[in-house]
């Protein structure tokens, strides 16, 4: 049930594996969580936010963002 894994800056961490297992469907804990703010800037683009918006946001201290 607990997965060694190695983050990027915490370096060597443990996670809890997926405690329901399927036959046909199997599950695997592959990676680390992500950085905080890793994935801002993909997700305010999916959410129609332009560059210039983000930078805006990210200057503010609205949200925070992996340069």
């Amino acid at each position: 049930m607990v997965v060694d894994l190695v983050h990027p800056q915490a370096g060597p961490t443990k996670a809890v594996g997926c405690p329901v297992h399927f036959s046909a469907t199997p599950t695997a804990i592959t990676r680390p969580a992500p950085l905080l703010g890793e994935h801002t800037r993909s997700l305010l683009r999916d959410y129609g936010y332009s560059d210039p918006e983000i930078d805006s946001f990210i200057a503010d201290g609205v949200v925070e963002a992996v340069a």
